[in-house]
């Protein structure tokens, strides 16, 4: 039997299984939903899906009710060559929420409709501070998905990266050394995320903790590097950047503003933002020059403490 004739003969099964279902008034009636993922919106312009994305969180949300009709975890592992997969779900009109990398940093409540859906970055209840966990987070919402037993072809699930890398380095210029141990900490109101990929109104701050490393003396530098994983970031958010060394602040401020001194800054399509505070200690002060992403921003200086 030809490909040509093969394809409406599964199209004739599919729509014969769909009416007996219908007609029977059964409640297990499930049928493909074929769904492509990408993460096509990044700095290389490519798509880059196999190789950061590894596991999945769908939730499938009733069009009409907002009811979630199905949910399923899966991980990269389980999709074809294509990046693809067939779930079997119920017939009916949807909306799906996709949430991408997800492991143990993140909560998800799919909540009892598609409007109370929340994503959380849960504090840790001993210190409330969230610490350093290098696990990215992706969403797509997709709305209109028309399952009925059709043969259709697979849906476009292209995710969009909603977490960043920042690095701060706390470092002495050649030849000096720190009078005391650099310390950081980043607080921002992003720590809760909804179906749509959106703070909720009333999500109160986050305060980050970082995995902090000494710098090598091989490099002739003393200092340490702070590294954050955070969730989004925006040029007109409220995060805050807090460098303190030994009592004395180095920096205490808007991220992004700092980071926004470089001219060729998009928080929508850039995820890592390297902060760099270089210190000449004196007498009395600390001559600070702070480069983003490796260009200089801004000197200054600071009164010692």
């Amino acid at each position: 039997m030809t490909m040509n004739l093969l394809r409406p003969l599964s199209a004739l099964v599919a729509a014969l299984a769909l009416t007996g279902c219908i007609r029977d008034n059964r409640d297990d009636c499930l049928f493909p939903l074929r769904l492509h993922f990408t993460y096509l919106y990044n700095v290389e312009d490519t798509d880059l899906f196999g190789e950061e994305v590894e596991t999945l969180r769908l939730y499938l949300y009733d069009t009409a009710t907002g009811s979630l009709a199905a949910s399923r975890s899966l991980s990269a592992a389980e999709l074809d060559g294509e990046n693809s997969v067939e779930w079997h779900v119920p017939p009916g009109r949807f909306t799906l929420v996709t949430w991408g990398g997800v492991k143990s940093r993140y909560e998800i409540d799919p909540g009892a409709s598609l409007d109370a859906m929340a994503l959380s970055l849960p504090p840790d209840a001993a210190t409330g501070t969230v610490a350093q966990e290098r696990e990215h987070l992706w969403h797509n919402l997709t709305t209109d998905l028309l399952v009925n037993g059709d043969i259709t072809p697979a849906y476009d699930i292209d995710l969009h990266k909603l977490s960043n890398d920042v690095t701060v380095t706390v470092a002495a210029s050649p030849g000096h050394s720190l009078p005391m141990h650099p310390s950081s900490g980043i607080t921002a109101t992003n720590g809760a995320c909804d179906a749509y990929g959106n703070i909720p109104e009333g999500t109160l701050p986050t305060e980050y903790a970082p995995a902090v490393e000494a710098l090598s003396r091989a490099d002739d530098l003393s200092g340490s590097v702070h590294s954050y994983t955070t969730m989004m970031l925006d040029s007109d958010d409220d995060s805050r950047l807090n460098v303190d060394l030994g009592g004395t602040t180095v920096y205490d401020g808007s991220l992004t503003g700092l980071i926004n001194e470089h001219s060729g800054i998009d928080f929508d399509l850039l995820d890592e933002f390297h902060v760099y505070f270089l210190i000449t200690p004196g007498d009395d002060r600390l001559d600070v020059a702070v480069s983003v992403n490796g260009w200089q921003v801004v000197e200054y200086d600071v009164a010692l403490q």
